[in-house]
């Protein structure tokens, strides 16, 4: 559910530190771990050997994964060399609580009308948009996805819709004008995606208010009404 570089606070973490598709000389793997501050957690570390692998495991444990804020982001930092010539990389993960929606990437893409080539895991984020949405109402998006099965539902789509509606302007460029399926091929409908985006932002705005009626701001999130943008109904 969650993308791959969201790891739960308090646990170890296992991270792949990758090398141009070349295999690093042997021993000259280092690297640190840093909190956002700045602050070293982890310095001059190696991680295990031999390296024999364009891509080496390096696991940091959950010491150095423990949080105060919502989101807690670590850098690791790491130098090699190959053939003695020397070069850096980064990874970048973050920390985060264990969070209860059951929204998934295949529910983004059906919202949006996509197939998984068009829109890869990669490119969704609903961890980012549990985070924007978090705070808009008087209790946490936590205590209403683990609630009445009213407000669970409720919340599940203001997760959804928000990143649907954050994903709406890269989708005419996504899109493929055809489909094949073996050797058969078909035509995708038009799709008016500005209409598709009012409606989305619409549904959302309903969301929202069934879980906050007097929402102070809902400016982002503008009411329209029009036919349907995939079928014309």
């Amino acid at each position: 559910m969650f993308p791959p570089r969201y790891y739960l606070a308090g646990q170890d973490s296992t991270h792949l530190l990758t090398f141009n598709d070349l295999t690093p000389d042997v021993s000259s793997v280092t690297y640190n771990v840093r909190d956002i501050s700045g602050t070293a957690l982890v310095t001059a570390a190696s991680p295990p050997s031999p390296l024999t692998a364009t891509e080496v495991p390096i696991v940091i444990a959950s010491t150095h994964n423990t949080k105060t804020a919502n989101v807690e982001t670590r850098f690791v930092d790491y130098n090699y060399t190959i053939a003695s010539i020397p070069y850096t990389g980064r990874y970048i993960y973050k920390l985060i609580d264990y969070l209860y929606f059951d929204v998934t990437n295949d529910d983004v893409r059906k919202k949006l009308g996509l197939t998984k080539q068009e829109l890869p895991d990669a490119d969704i984020d609903l961890v980012d948009s549990y985070f924007q949405l978090d705070g808009n109402f008087s209790a946490s998006l936590a205590t209403l996805l683990t609630g009445t099965y009213a407000n669970a539902s409720a919340a599940n789509q203001c997760i959804l819709l928000t990143e649907a509606v954050r994903l709406i302007p890269s989708c005419p460029t996504r899109m493929a004008k055809t489909q094949t399926s073996g050797s058969e091929s078909y035509s995708r409908g038009k799709v008016d995606w500005d209409l598709l985006e009012s409606k989305l932002r619409m549904d959302l705005c309903d969301a929202m208010l069934y879980l906050q009626p007097l929402a102070p701001d809902l400016t982002l999130f503008i009411r329209s009404t029009g036919t349907d943008p995939v079928y014309g109904s």
